[in-house]
């Protein structure tokens, strides 16, 4: 008797709560950005049904639904980087109403950095020694390459073109870099060598550049024996982004420092000449110039990046120059109606060519040099033709990406 008193009253209970959630109303809309009206995907939609908060989340074309008993209510709408929004609502029984939310963007967030682990995490709770750079910092410093660039850390250091962390070895003959340099997470290492390409790596479409100080080598393998340095490109915002940059750089002849010589018919006096008299660029200044581009911008279900830079210098070595242009474009589209799904190319293409100092010519048929440089500075060995590089690279990063 006693189970059959338990049986009916959980039936009935059960019929309670069919009846009750007959009764419920529904609310339904769209979560999209106030200025450039593109909707939010994974925005949480919420309200407070007797002291316990009832959510949902809004699909990747911002569209939510939320079921609701009849009453009024306040709905919320938040989501990373926005400011919530909250709109009052009254529902009957059975309803089935429209609230569609727009939310503002709330400005700067937090600094979020993937290479210490491989996937997003605050920078603040992070366990291993990780450096940010930020586009700004680059920019305010007219770097034309990332090397230069992260000279400016502390504890980081390149020398000959290779990057030593705390005075970690950089380079092993035969092994490659020591220092992993990554794009987007992905290696950009000469295949043959295994040496860092500085000047390939996209600066003009910027996000931030991740430097771990210490070895990664569990994550990343043998090249990141002595840390990671990631640079990461950027992605639109809500509104378009244009820019366009010009720098230029003018090295001044060393006039003032003087080379002394020897003349092999009178060892006993020493006659000083001056190294602009003597070198082989004359009386004009060395230079460095060049330009960049980037566009940024947010279709509907579609991002696009591109970029361009183009770059030309001398040096003060006889034949030696760099001449390059670089292109580079980013795509992403989201599926409209496969809501989490994505996919995305990334290209990044670039044309140099270069001239390369071999060997100095330090002696003068007339001059004997006694302890210094002669009036051979500067400038390459007779005996030696020019050496020109031609060189094209390409980064083709085709990716597939699902949540």
């Amino acid at each position: 008797m006693q189970h059959l008193y338990q049986w009916l009253t959980a039936m009935f209970c059960w019929g309670i709560s069919i009846a009750l959630c007959a009764q419920n109303a529904t609310i339904s809309g769209t979560i999209s950005d106030s200025k450039s009206g593109e909707p939010i995907a994974f925005a949480t939609v919420s309200a407070n049904v007797n002291g316990k908060a009832e959510a949902v989340q809004s699909d990747f074309d911002g569209v939510y639904t939320l079921s609701l008993p009849a009453g009024t209510y306040n709905v919320t709408a938040s989501y990373v980087n926005y400011v919530t929004a909250t709109q009052s609502i009254t529902l009957t029984a059975g309803q089935s109403a429209t609230l569609n939310m727009s939310l503002a963007e709330a400005g700067l967030l937090e600094t979020v950095v993937v290479s210490a682990g491989k996937f997003e995490q605050k920078l603040s709770e992070q366990t291993v020694s990780l450096e940010v750079l930020k586009p700004n910092f680059v920019d305010n410093i007219n770097s034309t390459s990332i090397d230069k660039a992260i000279e400016r850390t502390p504890g980081v250091d390149v020398i000959d073109g290779q990057a030593n962390i705390r005075g970690g070895s950089g380079y092993s003959y035969g092994a490659g870099s020591r220092v992993l340099l990554l794009m987007d997470d992905m290696p950009i290492m000469n295949g043959d060598a295994g040496y860092p390409d500085w000047d390939f790596l996209p600066v003009e479409n910027l996000e931030q550049i991740e430097i771990i100080k210490g070895a990664s080598s569990a994550l990343y393998g043998s090249s990141a024996l002595n840390g990671v340095i990631n640079m990461r490109t950027a992605y639109p915002k809500s509104a378009p982004e244009t820019k366009f940059a010009s720098f230029g750089t003018i090295y001044q002849n060393p006039s003032g420092n003087q080379i002394v010589r020897y003349l092999a018919s009178d060892t006993a006096f020493a006659t000083p000449i001056d190294t602009v008299e003597k070198s082989w660029w004359g009386g004009r200044y060395i230079y460095e110039a060049g330009a960049s581009f980037a566009h940024k911008e947010k279709f509907k279900n579609f991002d696009l990046v591109t970029g361009a830079y183009i770059f030309a210098g001398d040096s003060w070595r006889e034949k030696q120059y760099s001449r390059r242009g670089r292109f580079n474009v980013n795509t992403r589209y989201r599926f409209p109606n496969a809501p989490g799904l994505s996919v995305g190319l990334a290209v990044n293409a670039q044309l140099q060519t270069s001239g390369s100092f071999l060997i100095w010519n330090n002696l003068n048929q007339d001059t004997i040099p006694k302890g210094g440089i002669d009036g051979g500075a500067y400038r390459l060995w007779d005996a030696t033709p020019p050496i020109n590089n031609n060189s094209y690279t390409i980064n083709i990063d085709p990716f597939i990406e699902y949540f």
